[in-house]
């Protein structure tokens, strides 16, 4: 365990004292406390989000759920939510752990990129697991036991057991990002509800888990202060361990909750390629290599999801100065309101370009990416000049971060109201619609066919949304079945669970906004 440090010019230190004083005179400390700080920030956003996201609210209350819709919800956000919450729980202090271990900056690395690798590989596999064994099924064991197992590892500082962790967590995550919409749809399907009914519990379903990952910030950050962090030999508990306990927890709840109160539903159209992991990816990467509007979204995608990874893993150190560690619970619920903010943002934007003719998607992104560019520069700037060390740099530092979060949040809502690019940890509060042609067969082919078979229609599609070339395609290529209908007053559109899989199989690497782990 590294050991603690001083605050500078403690009264422990010694220095000589100036002529004519008989003792050392007190110095101000140049770096103070900055909780303070962050905690008014919180409540300024908290405030700014509940203006921001009012209206639809109130519209959302005015619109009430037949009975068996409501009884589909409450066994479902149950479920979901305490999964979505112990997912929540590892995020703030995840790099901070590993920091405190002692690992270097190459290790560090090494941990974080297994995560999004293991991600990466495995989501095909789940995909498969879901659509042979049944969703439920895939749920309690790749998510809940899986995800209780990685929450085991972090207590030993054993650098090979850590990596096993991050292995199993990106299982994890790839489980979290597919298999309970489309356990959610399938259900849905098997019930007979209305589409107008499923959007509902959509809607409600991003709602909440964004203020869930508001909630398991601040949780995080009261748990890790109870107790200080211990270690005997290769074992530690307490302190930053101690939101991966809770985590672990609500795993195991959420297990036995999904266990006993939720059916287990299957596609009805068999996979033929169940089982053959590697004929799945080398067939998605020749659809790939021959599709040059695909091929230009997966590089657009990766290069800005590119860039949310590589905050993920230095926002902790770079918020943290010599003699203090920040609040990183709070800090995380910061972050997590700018991203909502920043979706709600869009649903705005959209409501009122809508009635002058749109807004191109393509002159969408190109704003916030410059705009992303800007907010990134600061802390980089501050840094490289060491202004950063100080109370004002750090503050500066956090707001760049804010307004990063922010626009991350507008790119995440564009995405899902352009094409079925899954948004990070779901904390969009816009309210998301289903493809009106699942209506007229109850569900249409994303209840009844297997995760792998749609993904070229589902990637297409996003392509030739996001590239803004709606009217080419449209006549080269008529829409398919399953794929996307924008709802302009909606704010964006809600893929289906196979589309959404499909994402989370060629590009958990490349495209999360996850969680994660955030």
């Amino acid at each position: 365990m590294p050991a603690t440090k001083e605050w500078p010019f403690s009264k422990d230190a010694k220095e000589w004292p100036i002529d004519g004083q008989e003792s050392v005179p007190e110095r101000e400390a140049p770096v103070t406390d900055m909780r303070t700080f962050y905690i008014m920030v919180l409540v300024v956003l908290v405030l700014s989000c509940s203006l921001v996201i009012g209206a639809d609210l109130y519209r959302k209350c005015k619109n009430e759920l037949p009975k068996d819709a409501r009884n589909l919800q409450a066994i479902f956000l149950l479920g979901y939510l305490l999964c979505a919450a112990a997912d929540w729980l590892q995020g703030p202090y995840i790099y901070a752990l590993y920091a405190a271990y002692g690992f270097s900056s190459f290790q560090l690395a090494v941990l974080f990129v297994t995560g999004f690798s293991a991600a990466m590989i495995f989501g095909p596999a789940v995909g498969a697991f879901a659509d042979r064994f049944g969703r439920k099924r895939c749920i309690v064991l790749l998510y809940c036991f899986t995800y209780t197992a990685s929450c085991v590892t972090k207590h030993f500082n054993v650098f090979w057991i850590l990596i096993l962790g991050r292995v199993l967590g990106g299982i994890a995550t790839s489980a979290l990002f597919s298999a309970f919409e489309s356990w959610l749809v399938g259900e849905a399907t098997k019930r007979g509800l209305a589409q107008t009914s499923l959007d509902a519990i959509f809607s409600n379903m991003y709602f909440a888990n964004g203020l869930m990952a508001i909630l398991m910030g601040m949780l995080a950050e009261f748990a890790a202060g109870i107790r200080a962090m211990s270690q005997k030999d290769d074992f530690a508990v307490g302190g930053y361990l101690a939101p991966f306990d809770l985590s672990l927890t609500l795993c195991l709840l959420a297990a036995l909750i999904i266990g006993r109160a939720w059916g287990e539903n299957k596609p009805e159209v068999s996979n033929p390629a169940n089982g053959r992991y590697f004929e799945q990816i080398f067939y998605a990467f020749r659809v790939l290599m021959g599709d040059r509007l695909l091929m230009l979204l997966m590089m657009v995608s990766s290069l800005i999801e590119a860039s949310m990874y590589a905050f993920i893993f230095e926002w902790t150190p770079a918020l943290t100065t010599e003699g203090r560690s920040p609040p990183l619970g709070i800090i995380f619920s910061c972050f997590m309101l700018a991203y909502m903010i920043g979706s709600c943002a869009f649903s705005i934007i959209m409501r009122g370009t809508c009635q002058k003719g749109g807004l191109e998607p393509v002159t969408m992104l190109v704003a916030i990416t410059a705009l992303a560019i800007v907010a990134l520069t600061v802390p980089w700037v501050l840094h490289a000049s060491g202004y950063a060390s100080t109370d004002r740099g750090e503050a500066l530092c956090f707001l760049g971060f804010l307004v990063y979060e922010a626009i991350i949040g507008v790119y995440a809502a564009l995405c899902l109201h352009q094409g079925p690019l899954r948004a990070r940890g779901g904390a969009s509060e816009c309210v998301h619609h289903l493809p009106d042609t699942a209506q007229h067969d109850r569900g249409g082919r994303a209840a009844r066919e297997p995760q792998s078979r749609r993904h070229v229609h589902a990637l297409r599609s996003a392509a030739q949304r996001c590239l803004g070339v709606r009217a080419h395609a449209a006549r080269h290529h008529p829409p398919q079945r399953g794929e996307f209908r924008s709802q302009c007053g909606g704010g964006c559109t809600l893929p289906t669970e196979t589309e959404r899989s499909g994402w989370a199989a060629l590009g958990e690497g490349g495209l999360s906004l996850a969680q994660n782990k955030r």
